[in-house]
């Protein structure tokens, strides 16, 4: 019984902590990108955002600044 409430206790505030959590959107980009592209996969780093387009071959990187 005794782990029980343990556990309980332990996954009480686990769930208290996880819910603080919030999101919230800095920025955004508003260039397009080129229709047709098969961009499947993207990745940020450093205020950048780097989409692979498989397609053409490239990577196209969208910065905070433009």
């Amino acid at each position: 019984m005794k782990k029980i409430t343990l556990f309980a206790a332990a996954l009480f505030m686990a769930g208290s902590v996880f819910s603080a959590i919030t999101v919230e959107k800095l920025w955004e980009s508003t260039a397009d990108m080129p229709a047709g592209t098969d961009a499947k996969q993207g990745v940020g780093y450093d205020g950048t955002i780097y989409i692979q387009d498989k397609a053409a071959l490239k990577i196209y990187a969208f910065a905070k600044v433009g």
